[in-house]
């Protein structure tokens, strides 16, 4: 396997006397980038980073949150109009000021819910924003350029007055803990307070250097799913791509979890 994410809803018939190429075409998951241009690229790096074959299916490590709270961010007509104006598809790397209006907008709402776990996302955000303000655009591919692309969804959802879908890692052994992560659900209309769970991996600069990767030749890799979630025995099952950027803490929130094979495999 090379990570890649595979569907769990094909039919047996579907891939019956496929050849290999054939039957990966048919199943494997579809993404949605969250940018418009640069589409195929974005898709080739939509992989599973590091992944261990065992009996029971993919042993994978990455970040399990919880997705429970939808919000609307209220932005005025005038930074809404200024968002289309601005906006330019071909860039991809950078947030223009347009942009980051949005996501201070989406800061200020943050932090007028922050008694219920928006505090620390609220400041993660701002912490983004001075940073990009300051510093250099990022290095094409790399998982600092994945994040401009997927904070660029987030604001386009803004500008199109969808929901965002709030979410806290999953923490078995707590209570609580605070939301870090913002995703960009399907459907635009749905408000509802339904509750899901998203599972994000992103490489590390270690496991980078570990495949031998040079960022001039080589990208990345990124997985941002909604799943299902079963604790016992801790599987998760891909549902569908999602949109979304996060600021886990990459030592102490991922954990191991086993995607099982597909019941059109075995």
């Amino acid at each position: 396997m090379n990570g890649e994410i595979l569907r769990h809803d094909v039919e047996h018939e579907a891939v019956l006397e496929q050849t290999v190429f054939e039957c990966l075409r048919i199943a494997k998951l579809q993404v949605q980038p969250p940018v418009q241009a640069r589409e195929l690229i974005f898709i080739k790096m939509c992989r599973l980073p590091i992944v261990k074959m065992r009996s029971a299916g993919l042993e994978v490590r990455g970040v399990l949150s919880r997705l429970d709270k939808k919000i609307k961010v209220r932005v005025s007509a005038l930074d809404q109009d200024l968002y289309w104006k601005k906006n330019d598809v071909t860039e991809t790397s950078t947030l223009n000021e347009a942009e980051k209006r949005l996501l201070l907008a989406l800061a200020g709402h943050l932090e007028s819910i922050r008694r219920e776990g928006g505090d620390a996302l609220h400041t993660k955000l701002r912490e983004f924003l001075k940073e990009k303000e300051a510093g250099r655009a990022p290095q094409f591919w790399s998982q600092q350029h994945i994040q401009v692309m997927m904070a660029k969804a987030v604001c386009r959802a803004i500008a199109e007055c969808r929901p965002l879908w709030l979410s806290r890692p999953h923490d078995p052994t707590r209570t609580w803990t605070p939301w870090l992560g913002i995703f960009v659900p399907d459907d635009p209309f749905d408000f509802s307070a339904a509750i899901s769970f998203a599972f994000t991996a992103a490489e590390t600069d270690h496991e980078f250097k570990d495949r031998g990767a040079k960022l001039a030749r080589k990208n990345a890799r990124v997985t941002s799913l909604e799943v299902r979630f079963d604790p016992n025995p801790n599987q998760i099952v891909p549902k569908k791509w999602i949109n979304g950027f996060w600021f886990f803490n990459n030592k102490s929130h991922p954990r191991n979890f086993v995607i099982p094979w597909p019941k059109w495999m075995q």
